[in-house]
């Protein structure tokens, strides 16, 4: 408790502002610090998560057209580390070549990364769909590229709490089928961005996370805030 009582703490009183945007990987920023990156489908509700962790509303542009994110957003978090909005995989209002862009900037980006640096990929879900085939598929990948990753179930205001406990007990499934081993309680989280549900969990994860020391092909463990 008192470890996430200290990394709420270092979150809330860091200086959090838009850094840039980047079209392909390589233009990525290079000086070596940590960052988390948040995936997942198209209008999956990335942008709306990120705007209620920092909170600052319109932080990260949110749009009801599924595909509006279209390239590598980094947002700086007190000079410690960056949280990076990846383009959305699947449906996108754009053109099939335009979104296959998207695609190969994501998949170069998450495995071409350095672990020293990206930390950790978040792969959000909607709480009502649950995980569905594409999720799978890059998740599949991200293990198979030995990159550590959480499950975040959004708008999980949408669903009853029955539904919210299938929800984590399938991605506690879902996680263990894919990786071969039981997930760490603090991996699946299920959040309302809306009504600020399970986002302080999330913080403490994320801050955790970032300052975690592990390599690439291991899962963050717990991390004492210094």
């Amino acid at each position: 408790m008192a470890a996430r009582s200290r990394a709420l703490q270092v979150f809330r009183q860091a200086a959090i502002t838009f850094e840039k945007s980047a079209s392909f990987a390589r233009q990525s920023p290079e000086d070596g610090r940590p960052e988390i990156a948040f995936s997942g489908r198209s209008n999956v509700g990335k942008s709306s998560l990120i705007n209620a962790i920092c909170r600052q509303h319109g932080l990260a542009r949110t749009s009801k057209t599924p595909g509006r994110t279209q390239t590598l957003n980094f947002f700086n978090i007190g000079q410690v580390f960056r949280l990076v909005d990846l383009p959305g995989y699947g449906y996108a209002k754009a053109p099939k070549a335009v979104t296959q862009q998207w695609g190969e900037t994501v998949d170069n980006y998450v495995t071409q990364r350095n672990l020293e640096v990206l930390k950790m990929v978040y792969v959000l879900m909607d709480s009502r769909r649950g995980v569905m085939e594409i999720d799978l598929e890059w998740v599949g990948m991200l293990h198979q590229a030995r990159v550590p990753f959480k499950f975040v179930f959004t708008k999980g205001d949408k669903v009853s709490a029955g539904a919210r406990e299938q929800l984590l007990n399938a991605g506690h499934e879902q996680f263990e089928i894919l990786t071969g081993r039981p997930a760490a309680e603090e991996s699946i989280f299920v959040v309302s961005a809306t009504k600020k549900e399970g986002i302080e969990d999330l913080v403490a994860s994320l801050v955790a996370d970032a300052q975690s020391v592990d390599k690439r092909g291991s899962q963050s463990k717990d991390t004492e805030i210094e």
